[in-house]
Order: C-alpha cells, then sequence, then structure tokens
C-alpha cells in the first residue's frame, strides 16, 4: 500500500502505527470477494434524487472490482463528515450511521451482498486514501486531524 509510505514520509511519528494499520487491513483486503461494476469513489453527494428518478455522477473512476469498496467509499465520507463536528465516541458501529445504514439495507437486498467485515475493511481503506486531506487543504490543524483519523481506523480495525 503506498498510502502508508506516502502518509508516513508526510508525518514521520504517524509510521509505526501506519505499518500496523497495513499490517492488519492488507489481508482483509486480500480475501475473495464479489466483483461488482463501481463507481470507483461513491459517497452520498453523487447521488441525485428527483421522486423516483434517481441518478449518479462523477463516474470517471468507474471500474471493475470488489463490490464492497464503493459501499467502503460511502461509509468513509459520511464517517467524514460526522468527525468533522467532533470525534465519534470509541467503539461507534461506523456502519450504522443514518445513511451508511440505509445504503448497506438497500444493497443487501440486491442479488451480491458485502459482508460487514468486508465493508469496514473498504471504509478502513478508503479513510486511509484520504487520510491527508487536511494537508493538501492546508488546514492549520492537519498533524491533528490525521492523528485522529488514524485513531478512528484502528478503532475500527480492532
Amino acid at each position: 500500500m503506498d498510502l502508508v509510505a506516502e502518509n508516513s514520509s508526510l508525518y514521520p511519528e504517524l509510521a509505526g502505527r501506519l505499518e500496523r494499520l497495513r499490517a492488519g487491513l492488507e489481508p482483509l483486503l486480500r480475501r475473495p470477494g464479489r466483483a461488482a461494476l463501481m463507481h470507483g469513489d461513491f459517497s452520498a453527494d453523487q447521488v441525485l434524487v428527483d421522486g423516483s428518478d434517481i441518478r449518479l455522477t462523477d463516474l470517471e473512476r468507474c471500474t471493475y472490482g470488489a463490490g464492497a469498496s464503493d459501499l467502503g467509499s460511502f461509509a468513509a465520507v459520511e464517517i467524514l463528515h460526522r468527525v468533522a463536528d467532533g470525534p465519534l465516541p470509541k467503539g461507534t458501529d461506523v456502519l450504522s450511521l443514518p445513511r451508511t445504514a440505509a445504503m448497506l439495507d438497500g444493497y443487501s437486498a440486491g442479488p451480491s451482498g458485502a459482508t460487514d467485515s468486508e465493508v469496514l475493511a473498504w471504509t478502513i481503506f478508503h479513510l486511509l486514501s484520504r487520510l491527508s486531506d487536511s494537508f493538501r487543504s492546508c488546514s492549520p490543524t492537519w498533524r491533528h486531524d490525521m492523528a485522529s483519523h488514524l485513531e478512528l481506523m484502528e478503532d475500527i480495525l480492532w
């Protein structure tokens, strides 16, 4: 995972924790799962609803791969929106956040469901892929933000 190396070079004090996260996460992402057509960076803001008419936007990352990845991306974005208002309590069931729970409920009704453990692994991956966002947006609290988001990923994984 190049994400670990990139984030470690940005914030070397987190390198050991990032390596432990990689060691715990990598086997979970390498498990066989159901492949599907994927959005690529799915989130609630890319779903347009007008009555019963539903449209997806931002399809330039559309690909084929682990179906649980899109669900993890969706959950990661909801988590990040929630933590912008303050940290989630330790042990929060992130898959029961309102939009994520509704998405998972709808997805499970389809022909190719995903297990909670698959979705959680991909959620951590997508949180990791966004770990340096506060640095890239020039936030004066980027170090704190990265450390607290890493703590959240660790909480989800362990």
